[in-house]
Parts: structure tokens; C-alpha cells; sequence
């Protein structure tokens, strides 16, 4: 983009820097609230090519990105919430191929790590975020790294939340930053809670299927099928799944595995932190 009226958000992780250009300025300091982890002040003034930019047009907003196709948004929270998975792409990538990324959640209790894994609707984010007010410090709610020494490390974007999670754990969607009554999510920043978690050894992991139908149901699984979860969890932005076998197999093999039902997101919490005393 490089437009005259471009505002420009420098965004440190893994070493390496990732650079956005925004051109409208709310949209800009949306972005800005998203990242707080990771922004930086870039002070030599030099020009860089933007890894991710959003331009205004006529028909609303385009958004591209140097590993994605562009994508256009009418709205403005439309463009924000493409922006913010464009951003997070893009942090996540710049950590490079050292990290095991899943898509997954996770929260430390107790110094011990619990992922929370299943596909996007399974209730990973209400499980982090109902263990997060319950005082324990979150890995994040859709993505979470596996480092060298085989332990979880945050990956700290806001987190975002449903209004309906939000209403079930006392918080007034309107308090979120750029709240949008007509948007049916809302971002939270731990912070505001107990925070980030520090890298720590993965203690549980949870294969997550939210039912509003079921009772809680906590059965046991194989180390085999806690293997073949984390391998369909891994995401392109870091190491394969191929590269990272060996540190998913610690994992699953030292973890307890356990398949989750759940309608109660704050009662799962309340099982699964019981587990780690």
C-alpha cells in the first residue's frame, strides 16, 4: 500500500519483526489494542514492505498479506477481525520453524499445562477463558506453541470471546475494547485477569466437544489418539507435523489424555483445575 496516510504498526516476536500499514485510524488503533504484547517502536525510520496492509475502497476495506490471497470486508468489524487473522498469521510465522503451532487453548495450573484440543465451535475458548476467571494464567484461546524442551508457551493475542461466554462469566460485552452489539464476539485481554502464562510442561490434554445437551463426561483416551489430535491441531505457520512428531509424542505420551463433553464451560474448568492440585 505505502499510501501518504498509511499509519504504520511494527509488531516484535520470534526475532523478527512484522509490519502492517492501516490507512483508516480507528481500524489502526483497533489493531494496535489486539497486539499489545507485541508492539514495538521502530526508531530508525527506514521504509519497510508491509507483511500485512488494509486500504480503504469504495466498497469498504481490502486486506492483503504476502502469504494469502486478498480478501475484501464491507464493514468495519468485518475488516477488523480479517486484519486481526491476517496479524496473527503473520506473528505466529515470524517465530519461525523452532515451534510446534497448534490450534488449540490452553491455561497453566498449578506450574502445569492444560491444551485443550477440537475443531473451531468445540468450546476451546470458553475453557480458557472460564479457567482464566478461575485465576489461572492463559496459554491463549486458538493458538498455542510447543518449544524445543517439549512445554506450551503462549501466544499472546487477545482473547475472543462469545457474548455469550462473556455473559456467563460476569463480564458486559460493552466494557471490551471496540465493542460492536451487532457482532456476536468480543475481545477480552487477560490482563485484566491473572495474565499470560509462562512456558510449562503439558500436564492434560483435552480432546474438547462442547454439547449443550450432555452432563459432563470425562473419559480417558490412548496416547495413540492424543497423538493423532495434536497432529491434526498443527498449523502451517510453524513446524510441520512431520518435524514436530517427536515432540508431540513426548507430549502425548507423558500427558493424561481425556476426551471432554461438556454444556458447562465454568463447571469443565472446575474438573479439569481439580485434577492439577
Amino acid at each position: 500500500m505505502n499510501g501518504a496516510g498509511a499509519r504504520v504498526l511494527s509488531l516484535g516476536a520470534g526475532g523478527c519483526t512484522v509490519v502492517a500499514e492501516v490507512d483508516d485510524r480507528g481500524i489502526f488503533e483497533s489493531a494496535r489494542q489486539l497486539f499489545p504484547e507485541y508492539e514495538i517502536e521502530v526508531m530508525d525510520g527506514r521504509p519497510v514492505s508491509p507483511e500485512v496492509s488494509l486500504s480503504s475502497c469504495r466498497d469498504g476495506y481490502l486486506i492483503t498479506s504476502r502469504d494469502a490471497a486478498p480478501v475484501s470486508r464491507r464493514s468495519r468489524m468485518e475488516a477488523i477481525v480479517a486484519l486481526e487473522f491476517a496479524l496473527s498469521r503473520a506473528i505466529a510465522a515470524s517465530f519461525g520453524n523452532d515451534h510446534v503451532h497448534l490450534h488449540a487453548s490452553g491455561s497453566v495450573v498449578n506450574g502445569q499445562a492444560v491444551i485443550a484440543l477440537g475443531r473451531s465451535g468445540a468450546g476451546k475458548s470458553s475453557l480458557a477463558a472460564s479457567m482464566l476467571f478461575r485465576g489461572h494464567p492463559t496459554l491463549g484461546d486458538d493458538t498455542v506453541f510447543i518449544n524445543s524442551s517439549c512445554f506450551a508457551e503462549p501466544f499472546k493475542r487477545l482473547m475472543k470471546l462469545s457474548v455469550e461466554v462473556l455473559g456467563d462469566l460476569g463480564v458486559a460485552p460493552e466494557s471490551t475494547i471496540h465493542w460492536d452489539r451487532e457482532w456476536p464476539e468480543a475481545w477480552f485481554d487477560p490482563l485484566d485477569g491473572p495474565g499470560w502464562a509462562d512456558e510449562a510442561p503439558v500436564a492434560l490434554l483435552v480432546l474438547a466437544q462442547h454439547d449443550p445437551n450432555v452432563s459432563l463426561q470425562l473419559e480417558p483416551v490412548a496416547s495413540s489418539e492424543a497423538l493423532n489430535a495434536l497432529l491434526h491441531s498443527v498449523m502451517i505457520t510453524g513446524m510441520s507435523a512431520r518435524a514436530g512428531f517427536d515432540r508431540l509424542l513426548h507430549v502425548a505420551e507423558t500427558a493424561k489424555a481425556f476426551r471432554l463433553r461438556f454444556s458447562s464451560s465454568v463447571q469443565a474448568a472446575e474438573v479439569l483445575c481439580s485434577m492439577l492440585k
